[in-house]
């Protein structure tokens, strides 16, 4: 063997014992296990994360949170199941902080979805489920230097935030029956919702209860408004009035202002005119009850006697008693009574 051959198996034997004692990798490939704290924030950017006794999560109704640990390319979805994870597991509700296995120097985002039901992550990777809320976090970039790390995290509801409001099932009338309405929330508040209930005519009717309140964690549950009659004493006919909803008060501002749809109510009148008092007409009478008026309506006297009239001169008027006393006049197109026409 010639020197220059040994010198060259000299050399790469040292060439081998330098790499035998490196970790070669390509970029990414090392991942490191990385305890994450999440910072929960809604889209105005204000932080939803508490400190002392409240539990953010707990308060809001989360019972399941899904972390999922993507790559900064992969597109925003709300289909979880559709995402592939670079890792995943389920957040401590507690303290709101996650462990994943994650890459080196890789642009990553998380992905948060959050459940009212309690679930695993096996349950959760065969099956999707509702989800009350969700969110990403910008891209981020994780060292061999760092073990833990705080994510922020926008959270968004699964929906479009409104107050769902029905019509009034029944009418009420001034005897004081009563009819009602439902309201609910189309999606889950991060904060308690407080609706104010008013009516624009008191005397006309009542609603109950007022204010309806929705949590993060009754926010599902329909709730019903109960709209009773009044007797305002007034022969008013039917009227129509309005139950307003709102304005909206709520540290959530997805809600806070909003201003619902308002009912419409008519409540039925029970009320009659009062009786007009003095002379309201009268008949030219002989002593067997002929009309000598114009338009000829003669009547069957019952009870009544004749007495004298308005000029004095006897039998020219009935008296009544006010027991059983009446004269019944057979109809006539001229009497001209309407439908609705009584006397008594």
């Amino acid at each position: 063997m010639s020197l220059i051959s040994r010198l060259l198996i000299g050399l790469l034997a040292a060439v081998l014992a330098l790499l035998s004692g490196c970790e070669v990798q390509k970029e990414g490939e090392k991942t490191v296990q990385v305890q994450l704290s999440l910072d929960h924030q809604d889209a105005a950017g204000r932080s939803l994360s508490r400190t002392g006794s409240r539990n953010e999560n707990l308060t809001q109704g989360v019972r399941t949170e899904l972390v999922l640990a993507l790559s900064a390319a992969i597109g925003v979805t709300k289909n979880y199941r559709a995402l592939d994870p670079q890792d995943s597991g389920l957040s401590n509700l507690l303290d709101s902080t996650v462990s994943l296995n994650l890459p080196l120097n890789t642009s990553l985002r998380l992905a948060v979805f959050r459940f009212r039901g309690i679930y695993s992550a096996t349950q959760l990777k065969a099956q999707l489920r509702d989800f009350d809320s969700y969110g990403f976090s910008a891209p981020f970039t994780l060292s061999a230097s760092q073990s833990d790390l705080t994510v922020e995290i926008t959270i968004l509801p699964n929906g479009t935030p409104a107050v769902v409001v029905s019509r009034l099932d029944g009418t009420v009338s001034e005897s004081g029956s009563q009819a009602t309405f439902t309201v609910s929330l189309a999606t889950a508040p991060k904060e308690d919702v407080q609706i104010p209930l008013t009516v624009s005519d008191t005397s006309e009717g009542s609603v109950t209860p007022t204010p309806l309140t929705f949590t993060p964690v009754n926010w599902f549950t329909t709730q019903t408004v109960t709209v009773t009659g009044k007797d305002d004493f007034v022969d008013d006919d039917n009227v129509t009035w309005t139950v307003r909803l709102g304005s909206i008060v709520s540290l959530d501002t997805d809600y806070n202002g909003m201003n619902p749809t308002a009912v419409s109510v008519t409540t039925v009148d029970n009320d009659t005119a009062d009786l007009e008092s003095g002379l309201i007409a009268h008949y030219t009478l002989d002593n067997n009850t002929f009309n000598h008026a114009a338009n000829i309506d003669n009547g069957t006297v019952s009870g009544a006697t004749l007495t004298s009239g308005r000029t004095g001169d006897n039998n020219t008027a009935y008296s009544f008693d006010g027991t059983n006393d009446k004269i019944t006049v057979a109809y006539n197109s001229t009497l001209n009574f309407s439908a609705s026409s009584s006397a008594t």
